[in-house]
């Protein structure tokens, strides 16, 4: 959580806007369905935001582990993009 504040705070950020956080939307358990389908709702939103921390394994993989979808235990521990593709 404290990685989604800092970044909405970061730099010039205007401190009076108003933010939705949805972080609890997607199925956190496996199913048959599908509940990843986020386009309708970003194709009404003025901005939007993906957060993610950052992940020194990450930054250290060749590009062809990369392309191959080979991501490092920490990865998959720490970021929700690598545990759903």
């Amino acid at each position: 959580f404290g990685v989604l504040v800092a970044a909405l705070c970061d730099g010039g950020a205007d401190l009076t806007r108003r933010v939705w956080v949805d972080i609890f939307t997607v199925r956190q358990w496996p199913s048959s369905k599908s509940d990843l389908h986020f386009e309708k709702v970003i194709e009404q939103c003025t901005s939007f935001m993906v957060i993610c921390p950052s992940v020194k394994e990450v930054r250290k993989m060749k590009y062809s582990n990369v392309f191959s979808r080979q991501f490092p235990v920490e990865a998959k521990v720490q970021v929700p993009f690598f545990r759903i593709w």
